[in-house]
Parts: C-alpha cells; sequence; structure tokens
C-alpha cells in the first residue's frame, strides 16, 4: 500500500480518509494485509493495474483488534468493476460477525466461513459470499444485490520450509542403538555353576592323573581322599601295613619249596644205580 504521493503505507497504519493505492505484481499471487480499521478509514482503493487469472488478489483483513467483528463501510474501489471482481479474494479468518454497513459495492468473493455476516447495504455485493451464516437486508433496510461473479483464479501460498518434512536430526525409532545387546545373552562374568570355584580338588603335582582316573595300577590321590578322611599319606601307609603278611607268607612257601626239591634230589642220587 501507498498514500497518493507513493509513500508505503503498513499494515494497521492507514489514517481516517486516507486514498490508499495498490500496484500489483504480475506472475503470481499478490497478498495485501489489513485490518478492519484500515478498510473502514480508507476514503478509496484506488487499483494501478487491475488484477486478472494470472495475477489475482488477496486480502487478508484482521479482525483481531476488535475481537473479531466488524462494521464495514465499504470505500471505494476505483479502477475495477465486475469484470475483475473474479480475481479478488476478501478473507476474513478470524472474523465471528461480519455486517456490510455502508459504502461502494464488495468487488470480489467474500470468504468468512466462522461468521456471521449481514448485509443491509443498499449497495451490491459482486462475487460470491462464504459464511456461517448470512442475512441479506432486515424488514427495514434494503440489503442490496448480490451479482454472481464466481471466483476463477488459484491462489499460490508457499512456505519457507515445508511442515512435514523431518529434520536432520530425526531418525527411524525402531532401529537399535549399538549399545543395545540381547538381554537374555550371557556376561563374560557368567560360568559354568557345576565347575570347580579353586583349585582345591586339583591334584597337588603332575604325576597324578585326574579325579576317577587309573595312575600307574593305583588309585589317585583325590578319589582316596574322599573316602578316607585321614589323607593320602595315611591311605598308602595302611596299604604297605595290609600286604606285609602276604609277603612273609610267600617268603616261607618259597623256602619250604626249595626244601623239598633239595630232599627229592638227593634221594634219586642216593638210589640211582652205581
Amino acid at each position: 500500500m501507498t498514500d497518493s504521493a507513493g509513500n508505503p503505507v503498513q499494515k494497521g497504519e492507514v489514517a481516517s480518509g486516507q486514498q490508499i493505492r495498490i500496484t500489483l505484481t504480475e506472475g503470481g499471487t499478490n497478498v495485501l494485509n489489513v485490518t478492519g480499521e484500515d478498510l473502514n478509514n480508507m476514503a478509496d482503493l484506488v487499483f494501478v493495474n487491475q488484477p486478472t487469472e494470472q495475477m489475482p488478489l488477496l486480502v487478508n483483513v484482521d479482525t483481531g483488534g476488535t475481537g473479531g467483528e466488524l462494521d464495514w463501510e465499504v470505500a471505494t474501489q476505483a479502477g475495477i468493476s465486475g469484470a475483475q471482481a473474479p480475481y479478488i479474494l476478501w478473507n476474513f479468518a478470524d472474523a465471528t460477525r461480519l455486517n456490510i454497513a455502508s459504502g461502494d459495492s464488495v468487488e470480489g468473493s467474500i470468504f468468512a466461513p466462522d461468521a456471521d455476516l449481514t448485509d443491509v447495504s443498499s449497495t451490491n455485493a459482486e462475487g460470491q459470499i462464504v459464511a456461517r451464516n448470512a442475512s441479506f437486508g432486515t424488514p427495514n433496510m434494503n440489503g442490496g444485490e448480490i451479482h454472481y461473479f464466481p471466483f476463477a483464479a488459484e491462489l499460490e501460498c508457499e512456505t519457507d520450509t515445508p511442515t512435514e518434512s523431518p529434520t536432520a536430526s530425526e531418525s527411524p525409532t525402531d532401529i537399535p542403538s549399538p549399545s543395545d545387546s540381547p538381554t537374555d545373552s550371557p556376561s563374560p562374568s557368567d560360568s559354568p555353576t557345576d565347575s570347580p570355584s579353586d583349585g582345591s580338588e586339583s591334584p597337588s603335582d603332575g604325576t597324578a592323573g585326574p579325579s576317577g582316573s587309573p595312575s600307574g595300577g593305583a588309585a589317585g590321590p583325590g578319589s582316596r581322599d574322599d573316602e578316607d578322611p585321614a589323607g593320602p599319606g595315611d591311605f598308602l601307609t595302611a596299604t604297605g601295613d595290609s600286604v606285609r603278611p602276604l609277603v612273609i607268607a610267600a617268603g616261607a612257601l618259597l623256602a619250604a619249596g626249595a626244601v623239598i626239591l633239595l630232599l627229592a634230589t638227593r634221594r634219586r642220587k642216593a638210589t640211582r644205580p652205581e
């Protein structure tokens, strides 16, 4: 927006009775952001160039300053008529009550989906009207006419970044992290419960075999310790004592045998003829 001298006018800065001029940019959607108070302060709205299908105009009207309610005193839209109405959209997105009170004809479609709209102005609306509820005129006031000029442009609205695109820090939630490990796997410290916990049951030197295995024909110390609390030394001593009588008996038998053999030899010599 600019004033009649070409100076820029920002949203919310339109002075009462001020003329506002707008120049549209070719090749896309043009957006004009104003407040409800701006609309009512304009003496007239002058179009330097006219909107087209390839150069439509979207007018966003903010009614937050008046609590979502607006009694619209429509300014003259100089430079356009019903032929340009299909390419203009008046957007009252936050309005809950919109009353077209007086002024000039509205060129373009009115979009106020959440508003209760009333039209008590004797001038016309040229376009389409979308509202939650709408009434035209009262028993005491003429609401004017609605001339059907359907909206015939496509508005392009772009954002800087797509809202549904994932950010670089996002990662799939179902992929386990490298630190994850199966809960049923044993830890390195686990060991079989049946294995000996120390070396107290192993042989004390390298000559003895494993427990329960023969070692040189004699039982190993480990197997005997389980049966004889006295220990391996006492077991060997007891074994020597038990075999000593057998050794003596064997010696006596050998001596007796030798005597018998000697007597038999002498006897044969005595009976042999000369």
